[in-house]
């Protein structure tokens, strides 16, 4: 406990269910597809949302793998893979922004990026949403 009677943050115990958690990060994966649907290959907006699909892909990789007895390791490191391949590019494109933000390889590069990660999410929703958990993100 800290001085002011409130508990430190080390103290707290996650009080959330798992039910709870699953619904949560389930509703956020469908608000990113929506968002990666409406997405132009314009640099800042493809950093924002890789670096969304990459943090989401670890509150996945917490939340859901736990839950879904259908997926086994190898589909997991398959997972991760891409995940490190996704964050790499992420990389890429960020420090191409920096040394030549009019690089005539950002155009390209933004337009492959947002179409893998378009392509991933819409390979999560069949395969981990759908099959391991079985539930339905919203369209």
């Amino acid at each position: 406990m800290s001085c002011g009677g409130r508990p430190d943050r080390h103290d707290a115990t996650l009080s959330v269910s798992d039910a709870t958690l699953v619904a949560l990060v389930t509703r956020a994966h469908g608000r990113l597809a929506r968002r990666l649907a409406e997405a132009r290959p314009e640099p800042r907006e493809v950093l924002g949302l890789g670096t969304a699909v990459v943090l989401h892909g670890a509150l996945e990789r917490r939340v859901l793998l736990a839950q879904s007895p259908v997926l086994d390791q190898a589909a997991v490191a398959q997972l991760d893979e891409e995940h490190a391949r996704l964050e790499e590019d992420l990389e890429l494109l960020e420090s191409i922004l920096e040394a030549s933000p009019d690089s005539p390889d950002v155009g390209p590069l933004c337009g492959a990026l947002l179409e893998r990660l378009r392509e991933h999410v819409a390979r999560d929703d069949r395969v981990l949403y759908r099959l391991a958990l079985g539930v339905r993100p919203d369209p």
